[in-house]
């Protein structure tokens, strides 16, 4: 399931990023530094615009220079860049120079821990990140934000890019907090009824509702002219089919997104609407719809909110509006923008595919994690390395021991060629799992104990190899990520 080299193409086209050399403006960056006070920190904000959206992301295509080139050496733009944020003093300056508040994101930790394994500094940055949302919830319930969700529309959906790496590297709380924050906290809680427990974040706070003005259709990026047609000739998507047949599919999409009759809350609904004016300022010709982000809200909640890992939880109803595989499928087929920002495992239909596994349906969760793989439906490295991630989990689970090895092989050969160092901790201290607790136990072939044996040196190896590569020290790492190397 290698992702095909036109893929490639087409992502790099569609996507591209941003240069501190030719983003953000001169002018950008004076009133940006007025608020920074930094020409490092600024330089590490401009990396970072369209975070969600850049190379970093939308394609593997990227070594350990370009890393140190785009975001400093060790990411030390990315550093200073945490460091001079103060929400107080900067927001304001970000939102008129930028139209969004890059510091808000948390995609500065994000990318810290991804490729140089900077825990302590991810950690802060979404800390500081949920602060600030709760602080601009508070500007909302207030009334004193004339915008409302409407207003933050590119800050929401740098939002969730943070907390796709948040999830993807196992930092549950942080997501936790990060989601309870944000506008799909605020859905998730007024639709939580029908989808279980709520999800707080780790001051117990949840996402303000709030009232927003739609943003217009034809809402133009901040900035002016110049910085309009760079968007659009960064991010424009061509067609994958005809115009009637895309429409066509969309719809169907849609329906099968809304089997389920819940009314989407206001505040998600302003928000998408904001969303699809800047695809049509962008000439995006992928689609999504508001039924669909409703879905993505609901499954990603679920899955934060710890809902009980027993068949019981099915049964009881908690979850009866999950659509079926095939619906989840069309659906990835008829809303290809959701495999355009960085979401990971917040992917809709990867998202149910997640809580079908959590409920021990793992023949729907592979029927899923199968099609978005096999149909070329996800693009996206992180979203991939999840799909593979989910696949293994399936295949050890009947039993195919061969299967789950490969899946987890091409995540972690995914991983490394797209400088997530993290990610590929992730995956060792996953594949040192297996190795530790073979199948067959202790009724496998000599010969078998022997492999068995080799591979679990090997595998522990690879896991100590990278926990001196990464900056987090060792004892923090694997106590987040669960790895306990045993004593040989």
């Amino acid at each position: 399931m290698p992702l095909p080299a036109k893929q490639d193409h087409v992502l790099m086209e569609r996507r591209g990023g941003f240069y501190p050399e030719s983003f953000p403006t001169p002018a950008m960056a004076e009133v940006l530094g007025r608020g920074l006070g930094d020409p490092a920190a600024v330089r590490g904000w401009a990396s970072l615009a369209c975070a969600s959206l850049t190379r970093a992301h939308a394609t593997e295509r990227w070594g350990s220079a370009t890393w140190d080139r785009e975001f400093g050496e060790g990411g030390c733009y990315l550093v200073r860049a945490i460091e001079a944020y103060d929400f107080d003093l900067v927001n304001a300056c970000a939102k008129g120079s930028l139209g969004r508040d890059m510091g808000m994101a948390g995609t500065a930790g994000a990318t810290l821990l991804l490729h140089w394994g900077d825990l302590r500094r991810a950690r802060h940055d979404w800390a500081t990140s949920a602060a600030a949302w709760r602080k601009v919830g508070t500007r909302l319930r207030s009334g004193k934000s004339t915008g409302g969700w409407g207003g933050l529309t590119l800050d929401l959906v740098d939002a969730r890019a943070a907390r796709a790496v948040a999830m993807a590297c196992g930092d549950w709380d942080a997501a936790r907090a990060l989601f309870a924050c944000h506008v799909d906290g605020a859905a998730y809680e007024a639709v939580r009824g029908s989808s279980g427990g709520a999800v707080r974040g780790s001051s117990g706070g949840s996402a303000a509702p709030a009232a927003a003005a739609p943003a217009p259709a034809s809402a133009s990026p901040a900035g002016g002219g110049a910085y309009s047609k760079l968007l659009a000739s960064r991010t424009g998507q061509p067609a994958r089919r005809g115009s009637g047949a895309g429409r066509r599919d969309h719809d169907e999409g849609a329906a099968a997104a809304a089997a389920e009759e819940v009314e989407v809350p206001e505040m998600l609904q302003t928000h998408v609407s904001g969303w699809l004016g800047w695809m049509t300022t962008w000439k995006m010709e992928c689609k999504l719809t508001a039924p669909t982000a409703l879905l993505m809200v609901r499954a990603t909640g679920a899955l934060l909110a710890s809902l009980p890992e027993t068949r019981a939880a099915a049964d009881a109803g908690e979850l009866r509006w999950l659509p079926t595989p095939t619906r989840l499928l069309r659906l990835a087929r008829a809303e290809q923008a959701w495999d355009v920002w960085l979401l990971g495992a917040q992917h809709p239909s990867l998202a149910c595919a997640l809580l079908f596994a959590r409920l021990d349906r793992w023949a729907e969760a592979e029927e899923v994690a199968n099609g978005l793989l096999d149909d070329g439906l996800l693009s996206v490295p992180l979203s991939r390395i999840e799909a593979l991630r989910l696949l293994a989990r399936c295949a050890e689970r009947r039993g195919d021991a061969s299967r789950a090895d490969a899946a987890l092989a091409q995540a972690a050969e995914l991983a490394q060629r797209c400088g997530y160092v993290w990610l590929e901790l992730v995956l060792a201290g996953e594949e040192y799992r297996r190795a530790s607790h073979p199948p067959g136990g202790g009724k496998a072939s000599v010969a078998t104990k022997v492999e068995g044996s080799q591979r679990k040196r090997a595998a522990r190896a690879r896991v100590e190899e990278l926990l001196r590569r990464v900056a987090a020290p060792a004892d923090e790492a694997k106590a987040m990520l669960g790895i306990e190397l045993e004593v040989e």
